[in-house]
């Protein structure tokens, strides 16, 4: 068997690698998304890490008190997630003023795309292995 932390980030890189290309790729032939390129980059950098380092400590949770420390660690990431980017979407409008809304668009694609990725590493993650 693989080691699910290789395992994981392998996949994370490749997820990553994938994202970026396409994120990029909708940054720079979508009008309106266009002048949020520099936003989408700080927020995939931004969540990409967290997935990163989230997924690590993850994997020296996984038998501990028989999983009950790694359904609360991955709890705390959703939580701590999702006020993030409350925090980063309220900020952006605050510090910037942006004269549209089509910055939401990004936040929500970047957050959407690595909360689809997390969930199906960490149910991966917390199944047991097979007996061989």
């Amino acid at each position: 068997m693989t080691d699910p932390g290789r395992s994981y980030h392998r996949s994370l890189t490749l997820f990553g690698l994938g994202f970026g290309l396409c994120s990029f790729a909708l940054h720079y032939f979508v009008g309106p998304l266009h002048d949020y390129a520099w936003y989408a980059l700080s927020l995939f950098v931004i969540f990409y890490v967290l997935a990163w380092v989230s997924g690590s400590l993850a994997m020296r949770l996984l038998d501990k008190e028989k999983g009950q420390a790694f359904i609360r660690f991955v709890m705390a990431v959703a939580g701590f997630k999702m006020l993030l980017a409350v925090v980063l979407l309220v900020g952006f409008d605050r510090l910037f003023h942006p004269p549209d809304k089509w910055y939401g668009a990004t936040l929500a694609l970047t957050y959407i795309a690595f909360t689809v990725f997390e969930t199906r590493a960490m149910m991966q993650m917390s199944r047991p292995p097979h007996a061989a």
